[in-house]
């Protein structure tokens, strides 16, 4: 019942606040009723003071239903081992900043650190992460040096085109004093002795 109206908005006119007119370029008016439809290159509408209902795309019916995908996103993941390994070097951090503090805290994440070490030497993010629990922890100065250190290294490796530097500026706003110039060597004494 009633009718319906297609085409593309080419112009509207507006009376106060509300549309009072629209001008449909390729439009087409179809009865319902009686299959009639009507087509004009411009066609104007004076519009009344309440419509119905307007609805953008095809009309329900305009499209044949199809059957629904069997893809879902995302994808599951099949991590290799090394990234396996990362992932429980990340979850391990996240636990046990949540569980321990002072040297229980220490001994933990420098475990982390020497198998990042052996079997991850060029991974700056989760040494950068490490870093920055550690200073908003408040714990551990020595190994915060000896990371720092670590990252000073690394933004070098990779020719400052890691946001490594912006990191560790972002990190320098939340510790009180900057740190000096030979912290980094005489973190890495320390951390080793």
């Amino acid at each position: 019942m009633g009718i319906e109206i297609r085409g593309r908005m080419a112009r509207s006119i507006k009376r106060g606040e509300h549309v009072a007119c629209v001008v449909l370029e390729d439009g087409e008016i179809r009865s319902a009723a009686t299959q009639h439809t009507q087509r004009a290159k411009w066609l104007p509408l004076l519009l009344a003071s309440s419509v119905n209902s307007v609805s953008a795309g095809a009309s329900d019916g305009h499209e044949a239903p199809t059957a629904p995908s069997n893809i879902t996103v995302p994808k599951s993941r099949t991590l290799n081992s090394r990234q396996r390994e990362m992932v429980t070097l990340y979850e391990r951090a996240r636990l046990i900043f949540h569980t321990f503090s002072g040297d229980e805290l220490k001994l933990a994440v420098t475990d982390i650190v020497a198998r990042l070490d052996v079997a991850f030497p060029d991974d700056w993010l989760l040494r950068f992460n490490l870093l920055e629990s550690l200073i908003k922890a408040g714990e551990c100065d020595a190994l915060q040096r000896a990371l720092r250190a670590e990252l000073e290294r690394l933004e070098l490796h990779f020719n400052r085109r890691e946001p490594i530097a912006t990191g560790l500026a972002y990190l320098d706003s939340l510790t009180p004093h900057s740190p000096q110039p030979g912290d980094a060597s005489r973190a890495m004494k320390a951390v080793g002795s």
